[in-house]
């Protein structure tokens, strides 16, 4: 191990860029911390590789007398965080495949452009019953060792409550073959914490979706679309800015990365498990304990998306 404090982003990160970027530590938690840069990208500093999504940087240590409104600049080889220095460990793998974009085309703000030109596993083939099986053991798991927010209670348990009308609907289209997120911007930001309970749960249903549709083989080709969405957004930069203004900084890049397929590599792994028709209990355990209820509020999304298919 290195002798000096050191950083690593995803192979795929969206942090990369030719010239110094500069920012402020905007929050701090017990495992990581968060910097603002231009345009309102939101970076996640995090000891945990697992945690890692491509706008975090994975750090060997905490900086010295951590605060807010510290100064953070990225250079292609170090980072500035204050007087600490932490220089360029390499990188971390990731699962490598093309970033979905939105109908619109709409691309991310100007700091995150980088997209990856890799392909995306083949995954076994897909059976009925094989998803059925799967489904209903990520039920049961969510069921059993689920945290219970309020949205949670409404999907794992059959309680009505504020969301209940809603999840009957989205439930419902998903079955049907198609649901569009603009209808239901009036809820995002609904529930607690830093990512609240719907703006997770769409999360989830947008992560698995997006990994859905790419099904390439690893052949030199593009990967050819499994099928049109079942996830769509009418009218993606109307939906983004929206979303903007009614939930926190953190779940609004929570629920960008995942319209382009993206999120933690704990999370992303998990997804591509289950399209693989592979539910590893240890693996969704872990996901379901991430955050207070956001894992469970999360893999509920995947399985109404999962459970639909």
């Amino acid at each position: 191990m290195p002798d000096f404090p050191y950083f690593k982003l995803r192979e795929d990160s969206l942090l990369k860029s030719p010239n110094p970027i500069h920012g402020r530590i905007c929050a701090v938690f017990k495992h990581s911390f968060d910097g603002e840069f231009e345009n309102k990208v939101l970076a996640n500093f995090t000891l945990k590789a697992s945690a890692c999504s491509p706008l975090s940087v994975l750090i060997s240590e905490f900086p010295n007398e951590i605060s807010i409104d510290m100064p953070v600049e990225f250079e292609t080889n170090l980072i500035r965080i204050g007087r600490n220095i932490f220089k360029n460990q390499g990188s971390l793998p990731a699962q490598k495949w093309p970033l979905s974009i939105s109908e619109s085309q709409s691309q991310p703000q100007s700091r995150i452009s980088y997209i990856s030109e890799s392909l995306f596993p083949h995954p076994s083939p897909k059976t009925s019953e094989l998803y059925k099986t799967i489904s209903k053991k990520l039920f049961g798991m969510l069921k059993c060792f689920g945290k219970r927010s309020q949205l949670a209670e409404a999907v794992l348990d059959g309680a009505e409550n504020f969301f209940s009308i809603h999840l009957k609907q989205m439930n419902s289209e998903l079955s049907n073959g198609k649901t569009d997120l603009n209808d239901y911007i009036d809820l995002f930001g609904a529930g607690e914490g830093l990512t609240p309970s719907w703006d997770d749960l769409c999360t989830g249903i947008l992560l698995l979706d997006r990994r859905f549709q790419f099904l390439g083989e690893i052949n030199g080709k593009p990967p050819q679309l499994s099928g049109s969405r079942k996830v769509i957004l009418s009218d993606p930069g109307e939906f983004f800015k929206k979303v903007f203004l009614r939930t926190t900084q953190t779940s609004y890049w929570q629920i960008r990365l995942a319209d382009f397929g993206k999120s933690s590599l704990l999370l992303e792994e998990l997804s591509d498990k289950l399209i693989n028709g592979n539910l590893p209990a240890p693996d969704a355990l872990k996901c379901i304990n991430v955050g207070h209820t956001s894992g469970t509020d999360i893999l509920c999304g995947m399985w109404l998306r999962f459970n639909s298919d």
